[in-house]
Parts: C-alpha cells; structure tokens; sequence
C-alpha cells in the first residue's frame, strides 16, 4: 500500500493515473496504519509487552509513514491522536520515531505561514 501512495516518477502521459491511485489508496492506507496501531496500543496496555515482532511492525508502520511522500502530508495529522496515544509506550524504537513523526508534523504546520499562526489561538 505505502508503494502505491508513494510519489514516483511516472512517464508524464500517466501522471494523472498515478495520481488518481494515490488519491484513492492513501486514504485506505491511513486508515489500516490507524487500526494495526491502536490495537497495538491497546494490546500494549493489557499485556505490559509485547513480542519483538509486534514492535518491530509498529516501527516500520511509523518509519514508512515519516517517509511516505503523498501530497500534502495531511494524513500525519489525521493519525495525531494515534501518535498522541503511542507517546506512553514502552518501546524507545516507537517514540523515537514518533518524535521524528511530530517534528514532520511541526515543521509542515510552521511553513504554512499564516494558516499556522491562525491556528494558534492568538498572539504572544
């Protein structure tokens, strides 16, 4: 699915076909990223750790979307409550990359210009 979101050179006659595929498919991708982390935060809460393997899944999912190139990148603040979530997990690998995840975020937010500083709740 990341491959399929993925910005990549296409020839030019097929741009608009690439485009249309990464329009329909990052939305279902976010949406399974969103799932496969949730329950691993819930599954987390009730077991206190998990396999090796669950961990290393949960690092690729957050390594794949800090390195997803789709547009905007909206999706990563579509996923913040997600990430929010994972910022109490036990696993350095994870908030490691959650951080990087949330600087992304930040620095998408602070080049918008005025749509950041409208969002701010006022001034300082």
């Amino acid at each position: 699915m990341f491959e399929l979101c993925k910005q990549q050179e296409w020839p030019s006659s097929h741009e608009h076909i690439r485009k249309r595929i990464a329009q329909l498919a990052t939305p279902i991708l976010v949406n399974r990223c969103k799932i496969t982390l949730r329950k691993y935060i819930a599954d987390e809460l009730k077991s206190g750790t998990l396999p090796k393997t669950r961990v290393q899944d949960a690092g690729l999912i957050l390594r794949k979307l800090h390195d997803l190139e789709c547009g905007d990148r909206s999706y990563l603040v579509e996923l913040m409550p997600v990430f929010a979530d994972m910022v109490m997990t036990n696993e350095r690998e994870l908030k490691e990359a959650i951080r990087k995840i949330l600087y992304e975020i930040s620095e998408s937010l602070a080049n918008k210009g005025p749509l950041a500083r409208q969002s701010s709740g006022g001034t300082f």
